[in-house]
């Protein structure tokens, strides 16, 4: 298993289809305000991955993305690629975006 933190390769996208980056203010389903300090990508198709954040007590802890309304989302770099028909991203990512919201990769 891979317990690697924010490979290159990968993006935490929330539910409207907008990349989080590190150090943004998210808000969990429980209205907690909480700072997105980095992620791990799933390991397997059946996985979501985690996400680590920091909450207003300086506290870390780690959930699943859908804690804060985000999934991670697998990209490869290295050429134009028009935009995603799934996420909206115009970020260099697998040509069947598996982790959007409500897709049917092909």
């Amino acid at each position: 298993m891979n317990n690697k933190l924010n490979t290159m390769n990968n993006k935490l996208i929330n539910k409207d289809g907008f990349e989080v980056v590190r150090g943004q203010r998210v808000t969990t389903f429980r209205g907690e305000e909480v700072e997105v300090i980095d992620w791990r990508a799933p390991h397997k198709p059946s996985s979501s991955g985690r996400v680590v954040v920091k909450n207003a007590n300086g506290y870390f802890r780690e959930y699943f993305p859908s804690v804060i309304g985000c999934e991670i989302h697998e990209y490869q770099y290295g050429g134009e690629e028009p935009m995603c028909e799934n996420c909206g991203s115009y970020a260099h990512h697998t040509s069947d975006c598996i982790y959007s919201f409500g897709a049917n990769p092909q």
